[in-house]
This record gives structure tokens, C-alpha cells and sequence, in this order.
């Protein structure tokens, strides 16, 4: 429990997952503060770390690119959802327009969810392809999740 203690007292214990390690990131050094680390933590990760608190200070690299991958991953998932939002709010405008065309005929847009149904697909917003890597690294962790009982 000393070993412990100590690199809790010198700075070299991580924060997140309280591993002793060489390498470590000053949440309020310059690099951290760089990186928002604190921000990033405090906000995706449901931990409050505040500068008068007395634990560690410190992020190993490890747990560095966890906490940026999470707030890459975070940041897409929020700016699909708008997209999808802003999506289906065109998509009942265009349905509330149809339902007041004054012929009583099918508008225009209407007639784009038609069987010809071309120009439906480009006021939508299009599906993100997955690329290979991305699709691969998919299937490897599939197979982790196989192997992994």
C-alpha cells in the first residue's frame, strides 16, 4: 500500500484507472488543458474532478486516448442525431405541405416518394458509408465478444 501512496503523492497514479505509470498527463498542465481533459471527464464520463479535490492529478496515455476516443465518438453520435432530426423535420414538412396542395392532386413531392422516387433519395440526408477498416474492426471485436466467455 506504500508503492501506492506514494505514486498518489508524486503524481504518477492515473486518475481514471489508478494504474501506476512513468508517463503521465497533468490534467491542468499544459498538454491537459490543451486537450479539455477536465471538461472531456467531467462531462462524457460521469466523474467530477475539481482542482481542490486531493486525488491525482494525473491521466496515463492509455486512459489520455480512451477519454479522446470517447469524445470523438460522443461528438458524432450528437451531430448524427441532429441530422437525423433535421431529417425527419424536413421529411413532416414535406408531408404537411402535401396535405394542403390546393388541386387536391398530388404535389410534387409527392410524387417524388413515387415509385420514380429519384429525387426523394437527395433531399434526405445520405447514410454514412462504413468504410473497410472501420467494417473489419467491427467484425474483430464481434469476435472478441464471441471469445470472450
Amino acid at each position: 500500500m506504500g508503492h501506492m501512496q506514494e505514486a498518489r503523492v508524486s503524481g504518477y497514479i492515473c486518475r481514471l484507472c489508478s494504474e501506476v505509470s512513468r508517463v503521465v498527463i497533468l490534467l491542468y498542465g499544459d498538454v491537459g488543458l490543451k486537450l479539455c481533459l477536465v471538461a472531456k471527464i467531467n462531462n462524457f464520463l460521469n466523474i467530477n474532478i475539481k482542482p481542490n479535490d486531493q486525488l491525482p492529478k494525473t491521466v496515463c496515455l492509455n486512459c489520455v486516448r480512451q477519454v479522446e476516443s470517447t469524445h470523438r465518438f460522443i461528438k458524432k453520435i450528437l451531430k448524427n442525431r441532429q441530422i437525423f432530426k433535421h431529417g425527419r423535420e424536413h421529411s413532416l414538412r414535406r408531408v404537411q405541405m402535401d396535405s394542403i396542395a390546393p388541386d387536391g392532386g398530388q404535389s410534387s413531392s409527392t410524387s417524388e416518394a413515387g415509385t420514380s422516387g429519384t429525387s426523394s433519395t437527395t433531399s434526405a440526408p445520405n447514410p454514412v458509408d462504413v468504410t473497410s477498416e472501420e467494417s473489419e474492426s467491427d467484425f474483430e471485436l464481434d469476435d472478441l465478444m464471441a471469445h470472450r466467455f
